[in-house]
């Protein structure tokens, strides 16, 4: 159970980020095909473990490589030496492969944001924070093998996608959090509309700069910095009309 305060509760506590990304938190939130993606078993040995392992490393490669719609099991079980056989008895399909690669990378860039610090701390510079928040995150994709794929699958696939809108709902709530423990005053409807509008640009500005060239993709991930701190400033600073 989460004995934390709520100030230390927000969506950058790295322990309620981890939790909210386990899929048994998700699956009730998803359609019954959800069911599809679901591992058939996960490994018990360490033999089987470093199997396992293998066959998401390799299927992050693929991705990379082929993206969603071009990668496919049989390309994965040549390429990672393993059998087909031995990759059904873990996964069912594809798309099981790609929510497991989902999962881990939620998780660790949910801990990669968590590390930079707690927006709800008000000894922390709120603008620095959040700053180190995005960059956090765009580092953390772009050293994640088959990331962008991922993210890509989960915006296109409906059951992929409520994994996406869970972690999103989570962050937001979260952000509301922070929000009110350093501006006590302001309104709850206002600072839902804002944590919105910061997770969502985000989401969107992220998704274009991903798929730019390097050029590009500074100037919107610079832009969208500006953006939000001019936002927040005018939040956190009590000068919000």
């Amino acid at each position: 159970s989460d004995t934390t305060s709520p100030v230390s509760s927000s969506w950058l506590d790295s322990a309620n980020v981890l939790t909210l990304v386990k899929w048994k938190q998700i699956l009730p939130f998803m359609p019954p095909s959800a069911t599809e993606f679901q591992l058939r078993c996960r490994p018990s040995q360490r033999r089987s473990e470093a199997t396992f392992d293998v066959i998401l490393q390799t299927a992050g490669a693929l991705l990379d490589v082929h993206g969603a719609h071009g990668f496919t099991t049989n390309l994965l079980a040549e390429a990672s030496r393993v059998s087909i056989r031995a990759i059904y008895r873990y996964f069912p399909n594809k798309q099981a492969v790609i929510a497991e690669l989902a999962k881990r990378m939620e998780s660790r860039l949910g801990a990669a944001v968590a590390a930079v610090g707690d927006l709800a701390d008000v000894s922390r510079p709120w603008s620095e924070l959040w700053v180190g928040y995005i960059d956090a995150f765009v580092d953390g994709v772009r050293s994640t093998p088959g990331a962008l794929a991922i993210l890509a699958a989960m915006r296109d696939d409906p059951v992929l996608r409520a994994v996406d809108e869970v972690a999103n709902g989570g962050y937001i709530d979260g952000i509301v959090v922070a929000l009110k423990a350093r501006q006590p005053g302001l309104d709850g409807e206002r600072a839902r509309s804002i944590a919105v509008v910061l997770i969502r640009s985000t989401v969107a500005v992220l998704d274009e700069a991903f798929s730019a060239d390097e050029r590009t993709a500074a100037s919107l991930i610079g832009t969208l910095k500006l953006m939000h701190v001019q936002l927040l400033d005018s939040v956190l600073e009590g000068n919000l009309r």
